[in-house]
């Protein structure tokens, strides 16, 4: 009974720190929807945090800036969105490759400062304000030896002129199996933007630390009784959950460990959900053994077994 008190107490207090990943101080953003690359704010308030969805300008294999005119008419990419979904000389373009993302927002306020959170895109990024770049991510390339990939959302502030912003973001792909903007910017004025973004990482860095206590705390339990297997299941399952927050969402693990590569926190963005649900399984069989429940534990182990192998 002690034991089954406190993996309930446990799964509360995680349940807890769900609901505060959910709930605590973050604003719902309103959403913009562009038409043809263009889209106005002047329906929005000052202190509005709004998603730039809807149809941004598209140009295929092509640096389109200012200083360096498009050379094609473009397509519109109705954010969020992967590239794939668009159409080049009569058939959806690859996942690989690179292009420019322009959109203008108009129905500013001349002298305001203004910001812009720009999430990860996939899966490097080069953004220019009104022809000036004031945020990059990686490398854009034109090739894989050229493009660097990273994954670190940003925010950056900026003023408009004559009313209106125009945004380019330069992107590249060659490293991952999606492509594209599937996290639309957020724009609005500087402060607000600076509160979501800190918002958010508190709620992460929570959200993680709640995970690696209640981790540590079972597998001390666990070193302290060897016959509780289930704390030390659950344990490695909060841990492994730990590593999965961090490497998604604001990417927190590589903003503490830049010696971490793209590669590597990929691969565990990708395998740790695999295992973690594998020590979950075996939890569960621990805390209620029955036949029913080790066959469901010894497939999936199988499954795990087989996508483990390189």
């Amino acid at each position: 009974m002690k034991k089954k008190l406190l993996i309930a107490g446990s799964l509360l207090l995680l349940s807890g720190v769900l609901h505060l990943l959910l709930s605590n101080a973050q604003r719902d953003a309103l959403t913009a929807n562009a038409v043809d690359g263009t889209v106005s704010l002047s329906n929005f308030s000052r202190d509005s945090l709004i998603a730039l969805e809807g149809e941004w300008e598209f140009y295929w294999k092509e640096w389109v800036s200012p200083q360096n005119p498009a050379r094609n008419a473009p397509g519109y990419s109705k954010l969020p969105e992967s590239w794939c979904n668009l159409e080049y000389e009569g058939a959806h373009l690859p996942a690989q490759g690179y292009g420019t993302y322009r959109l203008r927002i108009t129905g500013l306020h001349d002298g305001e400062i203004y910001g812009l959170y720009q999430p990860e895109l996939l899966t490097n990024y080069r953004l220019l304000i009104n022809g000036q770049e004031l945020l990059r991510d990686g490398n854009p390339g034109t090739s894989r030896k050229t493009s660097v990939p990273s994954f670190h959302p940003q925010v950056t502030a900026f003023t408009s002129r004559n009313n209106t912003v125009e945004i380019i973001l330069q992107t590249s792909n060659y490293h991952y199996r999606k492509s594209g903007i599937w996290r639309p910017p957020y724009f609005g004025a500087f402060n607000t933007i600076q509160q979501y973004r800190q918002n958010r990482t508190i709620i992460e860095a929570l959200l993680i630390g709640g995970l690696l206590i209640i981790g540590l705390y079972h597998i001390v339990i666990y070193l302290y009784r060897e016959q509780e297997h289930s704390a030390l299941y659950f344990g490695l399952f909060s841990l492994l959950s730990v590593i999965r927050v961090a490497t998604t969402g604001e990417h927190l693990f590589t903003s503490w460990f830049p010696f971490i590569s793209w590669d590597i926190a990929r691969r565990l963005e990708f395998a740790l959900p695999v295992f973690g649900a594998w020590f979950f399984l075996k939890f569960l069989n621990a805390l209620f053994p029955n036949e029913a429940m080790k066959k469901i534990t010894a497939y999936y182990s199988i499954q795990t077994l087989v996508v483990s192998i390189p």
